[in-house]
């Protein structure tokens, strides 16, 4: 997870909705935007602490800490596919979008609760962009960010097929169940686990054939 930025405050018209546009969800962070009452905002940099409720009270002047608008950024990198489970708190309002997708949308005047706003951001190799937007009212004013880091990343695309019959070991008609023999990768490197034996012990003993799997392509 890359640093966190925000910018504003922005203007925050009831009428017209928490969601109205800013120029700011164009995400250059190097650019100077037209903010709440015509000052300038640039995107700063600032440590916020992830699982826990930051206050932004202090982010702005008096005067500029109701109805207003506030964006949050971080760069995400992944180097495999990843799926990240992410839950958010706000007061008030919540918008989230990853990639320029809107995948979060919660209006209202609320207390800021972590995890009150759940998803689960699934990203191919390579730099994402998270985008967050917080409207507030009045009273507390405030926002949380947690994620999981998922075990290892999740594979995509490798099945396993069975092959017995193509390599000339398939049942012939006995009722005989074989031995198997299974390939499974569990960690990044090939593991090679050897299954229990099936059937009864005088069917093993009759017939111990292995059944073969292998690992093909699925398209996407």
């Amino acid at each position: 997870m890359g640093k966190w930025s925000y910018i504003g405050p922005v203007e925050f018209d009831e009428k017209k909705g928490f969601e109205f546009p800013h120029p700011a969800e164009k995400m250059n962070l190097k650019e100077t935007y037209v903010g709440k009452a015509g000052q300038k905002i640039t995107w700063k940099q600032r440590d916020f602490v992830d699982g826990q409720i930051n206050g932004l009270e202090d982010l702005f002047a008096p005067g500029f800490r109701e109805m207003v608008g506030v964006y949050f950024h971080r760069t995400i990198e992944v180097d495999a596919y990843s799926e990240i489970p992410i839950g958010l708190g706000s007061d008030d309002t919540l918008t989230v979008w990853i990639d320029g997708q809107k995948i979060i949308s919660a209006p209202g005047y609320r207390a800021c609760t972590p995890d009150s706003n759940k998803a689960i951001l699934k990203l191919e190799p390579g730099k994402h962009d998270l985008l967050i937007k917080v409207c507030q009212y009045s009273g507390g004013f405030a926002y949380c960010f947690n994620w999981t880091k998922p075990e290892r990343p999740v594979a995509k695309g490798v099945a396993f097929e069975d092959v017995t019959a193509k390599v000339g070991l398939a049942n012939t008609g006995t009722d005989v169940k074989y031995d198997s023999l299974v390939v499974q990768d569990v960690n990044g490197t090939a593991g090679l686990i050897s299954s229990a034996a099936i059937g009864s012990s005088s069917q093993r003993r009759r017939l111990r054939k292995p059944s073969l799997t292998s690992s093909r392509k699925i398209p996407a």
